[in-house]
């Protein structure tokens, strides 16, 4: 009977856990598609920008380059906010409890967060510039 009443405390237990992780994967996931969805949009703007930079040459034509910058800057703002590396930085503490996946997204956003950090942001303004 004492047994059955240890396996039993066990099994809930491992249940209550299981339940709590699957939650917080879900939160953390939830946040990183909305991430991946913000991520693309400025992701595009950039790369058309840039694109447009590069095929449309124009002599004396300051306007494409002004909205490739514009661009950049918002792609740059998005990667290097506080937000996002806070975020990342909470939900990594607790990697124990995400997929593989998830700590490799969390990774990701951290490291291109590294290349525009906020805290940093006229810095990150006269790269782009000298870019």
């Amino acid at each position: 009977m004492k047994y059955l009443l240890i396996l039993v405390s066990a099994i809930a237990l491992s249940f209550f856990a299981c339940s709590d992780s699957t939650q917080f994967q879900k939160e953390v996931q939830a946040y990183l598609d909305s991430y991946n969805k913000e991520f693309q949009k400025y992701s595009y703007e950039w790369n058309k920008g840039e694109w447009l930079l590069n095929t449309h040459i124009v002599e004396g034509d300051t306007l494409t380059v002004k909205k490739a910058q514009d661009s950049q800057e918002q792609y740059a703002k998005f990667t290097g906010s506080k937000e996002n590396i806070d975020k990342a930085t909470e939900y990594l503490k607790q990697k124990d409890k995400l997929t593989e996946l998830q700590v490799r997204q969390l990774n990701r956003i951290l490291y291109l967060a590294a290349r525009n950090p906020q805290t940093v942001s006229e810095l990150v303004k006269e790269k782009i510039a000298a870019d």
